[in-house]
């Protein structure tokens, strides 16, 4: 490349001016998090949330296009033809439209419905990558169109060449991945690759390396197994150990095998600075660059053609994958070969850990909920192994931990995947029909070897019961008229049936219009959770439109009820209560920084609906995500807490 040379020195102004212009907006765009509402997050991924909660429809009718043009598109152009890859591919792709448009139309096996299998795909990945990939395209104009891309490969070419084997540009990559999202830094990769800049080998080690992960899905696993108190920890090892296993395996078989035709980086010319040099490319790509409308249009084509290949093939890939591991030994045979390396290591449970990794080639996130999963429904270790610690039940060692907290002394002590140091509080979780159910008494050390109870007015220990439900395990019911099914998200007492329930809680999706099964002696109160609301025509009453933006609504369950939907189906959640012996009330919630909640309650239950909220009472604290629930016996206190805007459901349930 020659030193630039222009004839006018207003266009190389204007070069310049392209260059810090664009390359400003595009590095805003992509790299620096805006807060909004409470969540702090890239604005692509505002945008694309935005969409997907504000126009619902609009995002799954596109994303409909998106995925049918995908999977007919290699069929109508012959292209399914040129590998056996392409036709797997191809066939798969029909199969993720089919499945998705199953999963909209409410039809299928109820395996299917499960929130961990076709609802979490679409909803939380196939609709999220649909609006993303689109909108972090038009934003790419900017990042890579103007010179930035040319500038950073000149400068940090001395870096990633050697250590990487991939030009200097790939670093916009690596940033765009860890700091945005996955997804985005794979269309950069996609787009550079087809402009001829990477070779076939250096995209490979780029997109198997660097655009594995990203901070917002690393927030996400790290709110999930409760590691966001060692957050600079762990996201800076793991960026560390990414970089580090990617200048590995790009010097290993099967990367290392793959076609390269040559380094492509600019060389650096005689006696000339390399920042000299970085600012001279990049003034000469914005001085040839095409139009801004011009890139625009063809990133966002760019987009779509890619989002439109991937999102059929992550619902079909997924959801074969996701049953593979749920029903299927599979996964656990290959965790075999990964136990070396966990018991190397010196993991808590290194089998649970081989096991939870190699589910991963599945689905990302599947590891994630295996451990967490594995966490809630195993008993933590007898005390008597660990000799430094001291239940709730007896105060001293040799006791085993049954429905009790430890506090460890003096610590540091191994317990599963966690260290506990002095003063801090475990809880002992013991496997229930569904759910965890975990006591709490609060321990004082008196510094003379004995520990004292924290007890009430009355004398007593105080007892404190919180029983934890993740979505995963709620039960699918079908209907009392078997127009339809519930899923059932608690219930008392534990396996009661719909005639012999004290309580129950439980959510529906409304497809039709029709008539409420009737419940003698029974009261409900419903809300709308998603979806364009529903009126209710209820004998004695006038009919009543319930939307999502609505109080819930309170009524007899044993009078005739019937919903006429207002715009499509709807999801709702549904409290019943027994007449005679109980009563209930239910509230919307809006969870942001902290919430204290004043209750008498006997029995309390939280849903969490969007978001996620921590609660804390009588020294019991968890977390909960997207349709988690904690019931909650006799709270003296209850404080929530929410990092980003949340929204949860309070249910208050006691005597007559």
């Amino acid at each position: 490349m020659t030193h630039i040379t222009t004839e006018a020195k207003g266009s190389r102004g204007g070069a310049a001016l392209r260059l810090v212009l664009c390359s400003f907006i595009g590095i805003f765009l992509f790299f620096v998090p805006v807060d909004i509402n409470g969540k702090s997050t890239i604005l692509l991924d505002h945008a694309a949330t935005a969409i997907s909660t504000q126009a619902r429809p609009v995002a799954i009718g596109f994303v409909l296009l998106l995925m049918a043009y995908g999977a007919f598109a290699p069929f109508l152009r012959g292209t399914w033809r040129k590998t056996v890859t392409d036709a797997v591919f191809s066939v798969l792709r029909v199969l993720g439209l089919a499945l998705a448009v199953l999963y909209l139309a409410g039809i299928g096996p109820e395996v299917l419905f499960a929130p961990d299998m076709l609802p979490f795909l679409f909803d939380k990945l196939v609709l999220s990558v649909g609006l993303i990939v689109p909108i972090g395209a038009l934003a790419l104009a900017f990042l890579i169109g103007y010179g930035l891309l040319e500038f950073t490969g000149v400068l940090v070419q001395p870096v990633m060449r050697p250590i990487w084997r991939t030009p200097g540009w790939s670093a916009i990559d690596a940033v765009a991945s860890f700091v945005g999202s996955y997804s985005l830094a794979l269309l950069i990769t996609d787009r550079v690759f087809r402009e001829g800049k990477y070779t076939v080998r250096e995209a490979a080690i780029i997109a198997t390396g660097f655009s594995t992960v990203s901070a917002t899905f690393m927030i996400i696993v790290a709110k999930t197994l409760g590691l966001m108190d060692v957050w600079n920890f762990y996201f800076w090892t793991t960026l560390v150990v990414t970089f580090i296993v990617s200048a590995i395996t790009a010097r290993i078989w099967p990367l290392a095998g793959l076609a390269h035709e040559g380094d492509r980086d600019q060389p650096l010319p005689a006696g000339r600075s390399r920042l000299r040099f970085a600012v001279e490319t990049g003034l000469e790509q914005a001085a040839t660059a095409k139009s801004l409308p011009t890139l625009l249009r063809e990133s966002f084509l760019d987009g779509l053609r890619m989002a439109a290949m991937i999102l059929p093939s992550i619902m079909a890939v997924g959801l074969l994958g996701l049953l593979a591991a749920k029903f299927t030994p599979i996964f656990d045979i290959l965790g075999l070969t990964l136990y070396p390396f966990t018991w190397i290591v010196q993991f808590g449970e290194p089998m649970l850990a081989a096991k939870a990794l190699a589910s991963g080639l599945a689905e990302m996130f599947l590891p994630v909920r295996r451990a967490e999963a594995r966490g809630k429904g195993t008993r933590l270790r007898p005390c008597r192994d660990v000799p430094a610690c001291h239940t709730a039940q007896g105060g001293s060692t040799g006791h085993e931990v049954r429905g009790g907290r430890g506090v460890c002394q003096p610590g540091p002590v191994s317990v599963g995947l966690r260290s506990l140091h002095a003063g801090d509080l475990y809880p002992a979780q013991l496997p229930q029909p569904s759910g965890d159910l975990v006591y709490s008494r609060r321990i004082e050390h008196t510094g003379d070897g004995t520990d004292r109870l924290d007890r009430n007015i009355h004398g007593m220990a105080r007892l404190t019961m919180m029983r934890i439900l993740r979505s995963s395990e709620y039960r699918h019911m079908p209907w009392k008229n078997g127009g339809g099914e519930t899923v059932e998200i608690a219930v008392s007492p534990d396996r009661a049936t719909i005639a012999d329930f004290d309580w129950r809680i439980s959510m529906a999706t409304v497809a039709t219009n029709g008539s409420f099964s009737t419940f003698p002696g029974v009261d409900r109160t419903l809300s709308i959770l998603e979806g364009g609301g529903m009126t209710l025509s209820i004998e004695g009453r006038q009919p009543k439109l319930l939307t999502a933006s609505d109080a819930p609504l309170s009524f007899p369950a044993d009078v005739p009820t019937s919903a006429a939907l207002s715009d499509g189906p709807v999801t709702d959640l549904n409290v019943m209560t027994r007449r005679q012996a109980l009563k209930h009330r239910m509230r919307r919630i809006h969870v942001e920084g902290a919430h204290p909640v004043a209750t008498n309650a006997r029995d309390l239950v939280l849903f969490c609906h969007r978001g996620s909220v921590a609660l804390v009472t009588g020294g019991v604290s968890a977390t909960l995500h997207g349709l988690d629930t904690a019931i909650l016996v006799q709270p003296a206190s209850l404080t929530l807490t929410a990092d980003i805007a949340s929204e949860a459901f309070l249910i208050e349930i006691g005597p007559a």
